[in-house]
């Protein structure tokens, strides 16, 4: 009888253990916000028409040539006007990145 009893109380033990694991590892794995306490989830973004996103691509091919023409300025220009049309266009904040980097001043601006 006494090996039963010790089975059924390490089987207990096990049980609670793994859960307790189980637990852990959720929380852990669990998307940032899905947590407790975590800020709310951030609204999405605003759908854009199909007109502005096919103008915000025109405008960024535009950007792209003045930028392989070494003209940063026009490049810029061509920037913001995708700002005004689809504001988080993703390609146009890359190229703005890269025209930040090129024309940055030699030394980090000491």
């Amino acid at each position: 009888m006494r090996g039963r009893r010790r089975k059924q109380a390490t089987a207990r033990t096990f049980g609670a253990v793994a859960a307790a694991l189980a637990a852990a590892l959720l929380c852990a794995c669990a998307p940032y916000g899905a947590r407790k306490g975590a800020a709310a989830p951030r609204p999405a973004a605003a759908r854009v028409s199909p007109e502005a996103e096919r103008r915000a691509e025109q405008l960024y091919y535009k950007a792209v040539s003045a930028y392989g023409d070494n003209d940063m300025e026009e490049a810029v220009k061509y920037l913001d006007g995708i700002s005004a049309v689809y504001p988080g266009y993703p390609p146009a904040a890359e190229l703005r990145a890269k025209i930040r980097r090129v024309t940055a001043p030699a030394g980090g601006g000491r």
